[in-house]
């Protein structure tokens, strides 16, 4: 799963909000400052429109099982991160196989962003520079389920790993696999 440093902190403060009497305002889902993005993937796109991606994982039967990422254009800039050093940087984070797509976007990261009323702790990635990098973990012929001959079998399925790797540092923001 997401490998990130402000859990903790957003659990006891929807909590502590739930306590409250806020219980409302700390289940709503943290979305992005503007209009959460239009575009739905469970894969990293080679571009981004200009109302963004919502970057879900997605589990076996293809289905989102929840928002990993928002996934806003960013402009190239002095300072960034090349394409080959953020693969480079994804490689060393635990993706290993052939990448499949990377694409500098700002990226917010739902889960380090704490929940109305909480004040930040230096953990949040909201609308941050960042290369989103994606590889191959298995071949695309693996199948869910066993296969005997003669029957049916479940639909092939690849395993990829997604790194969001900070544009500026080359430091590994998260990490997750997805279908």
């Amino acid at each position: 799963m997401l490998q990130r440093g402000f859990g903790r902190q957003a659990v006891l403060g929807a909590v502590a909000l739930a306590l409250a009497g806020c219980a409302s305002a700390a289940s709503t889902p943290v979305t992005p400052a503007s209009n959460a993005p239009r575009t739905t993937t469970g894969s990293v796109p080679t571009t981004i429109g200009p109302g963004g991606v919502q970057l879900d994982q997605t589990g076996a039967d293809g289905r989102a099982e929840g928002v990993e990422a928002y996934l806003y254009p960013a402009p190239g800039g002095a300072g960034l991160l090349t394409r080959a050093d953020a693969v480079r940087a994804a490689d060393v984070a635990g993706g290993g196989g052939p990448v499949t797509a990377a694409v500098l976007a700002r990226v917010t990261l739902p889960e380090t962003v704490p929940p109305p009323g909480v004040a930040a702790s230096g953990g949040e990635v909201r609308r941050r520079p960042a290369w989103v990098v994606e590889t191959l973990l298995t071949p695309a012929q693996e199948h869910l389920a066993p296969c005997r001959p003669g029957t049916t079998c479940a639909p092939a399925s690849a395993t990829k790993a997604i790194a969001v790797i900070d544009a500026r540092t080359g430091q590994t923001l998260a990490s997750f696999q997805t279908n």
